[in-house]
């Protein structure tokens, strides 16, 4: 009896352990999920991602992160915010004054082939390239980090689908 009193203590024991340690691993997981995002937050990711990154804000007030890739300036705009923080979503835009030879057709064949990214000529007439990305439900920091190397993957086929094209 002696010895099943010890078995169970020892149960016991290495039960609590393993949960212990499970818990604090699902904690760990936890903090670096973002859940919503703060402007703050995904400016110091985007500087991660690339240095040229900057903090600012739209005529509304707003935040965005303004930056640029394969020479193409972009801005991240914010959407969904209570108070200029928590937001739900983000939008990935670069907008070209000039269609620069683009046409139809290799905007329709890039966003045939290409994952990530729509590419368009919007009711002014500029060339534009979009990407959103939802983080309402949670998003880890290197998911967030990952958009970014997204984007500007999109950018660079973009520049070569598209813009590379029209210029011949």
């Amino acid at each position: 009896m002696h010895r099943d009193l010890i078995r169970v203590l020892l149960s016991t024991v290495a039960f609590f352990t393993l949960a212990s340690a499970a818990c604090a691993q699902s904690q760990g997981r936890g903090s670096n999920t973002l859940v919503y995002a703060t402007p703050n937050t995904v400016f110091s990711i985007a500087k991660e991602a690339n240095r040229s990154a900057k903090l600012d804000s739209d005529g509304d007030g707003d935040p965005m992160i303004t930056s640029q890739a394969e020479g193409i300036e972009y801005v991240v705009f914010f959407y969904d915010c209570t108070d200029g923080k928590d937001c739900k979503s983000l939008a990935f835009s670069a907008s070209l004054d000039d269609t620069q030879g683009a046409t139809l057709e290799r905007l329709n064949t890039y966003n045939a082939e290409e994952r990530y990214g729509k590419a368009f000529i919007d009711r002014d007439g500029k060339l534009t390239l979009d990407m959103d990305v939802e983080i309402e439900y949670g998003m880890s920091r290197r998911n967030l980090k990952e958009a970014f190397v997204d984007w500007e993957a999109a950018v660079r086929a973009f520049k070569k689908e598209v813009l590379a094209s029209g210029q011949e």
